[in-house]
């Protein structure tokens, strides 16, 4: 006789139910699933993908902007000193007489302007002998001195305005204690915002722009747009537009 048990009604349905349904069906569920996820990262990785390649065009967008809109201020900085250096040569070429300036004579040889009257400061080193001191060309170039205040005015990249002279003359707006900032002999044509302007360096006399440099007037790390001032042959001097390092990355954030 057989020992097999035999398989009742239910028990015959459940497994036929299992093997022709509900097996299949969990198949499909997670074949489903599997593909719902491979989709899901797929969709997400792209629109990742997109948002990053979106940020950085609008990034590259945003920088190449700023760097026009500074660029140009730039480029108006380089058109003032090219109209300060023009003035410049106009006023030394002018024989015209101007009452001398107040200026004090210190017992290092020092000639500077003691206080601030509004206009530019003065300072001539001690590296020009007092006697040889040319107060006359001082005095000329305190005709510029509305000029310098103007421009200073109208542009907020400006940090200063100065005329360098070749016997060591500074001419300089916003007035400061040169007296007491600057050293007492200072050679100013050995200084790169001045001989960077010469004949060896600059053979075509237009506006060039130095590196960066730390200011020995005590604005900090600037740059300077330089143009040389001629009266014929002969270097007089040096004009120069200061805009600070802080500025332009201040005008850059500003502008972000």
């Amino acid at each position: 006789m057989s020992s097999k048990t035999p398989t009742g009604i239910r028990q015959w349905i459940w497994r036929a139910y299992v093997q022709s349904a509900l097996i299949p069906l969990v198949l499909v569920e997670v074949v489903l699933i599997a593909a719902y996820l491979l989709t899901n990262n797929a969709i997400r990785d792209a629109q990742i993908e997109h948002l990053r390649e979106t940020a950085l065009s609008e990034l590259q967008a945003a920088a190449d902007r700023e760097s026009r809109i500074i660029s140009q201020q730039l480029q108006q900085v380089a058109s003032a000193t090219t109209l300060f250096r023009n003035l410049t040569v106009r006023a030394l070429d002018d024989a015209s007489v101007e009452p001398p300036p107040q200026l004090t004579l210190g017992a290092d040889g020092v000639r500077y302007s003691p206080r601030d009257d509004g206009g530019a400061a003065s300072f001539y080193s001690a590296a020009t002998a007092p006697e040889q001191q040319d107060l006359k060309k001082a005095a000329r170039l305190r005709r510029l001195d509305p000029l310098m205040k103007e421009l200073h005015a109208s542009n907020p990249l400006i940090a200063s305005l100065y005329f360098n002279s070749w016997d060591s003359y500074n001419h300089i707006y916003p007035w400061f204690d040169t007296a007491q900032q600057y050293p007492p002999d200072m050679d100013i044509p050995s200084y790169n915002f001045y001989y960077l302007a010469n004949s060896w360096h600059n053979p075509a006399r237009r506006v060039v722009w130095t590196d960066v440099y730390l200011d020995p007037a005590g604005h900090g790390w600037m740059m300077s747009a330089i143009a040389p001032a001629y009266r014929g042959d002969f270097l007089e001097g040096v004009n120069g537009i200061d805009i600070t390092v802080s500025g332009i990355s201040g005008r850059a954030g500003a502008l972000g």
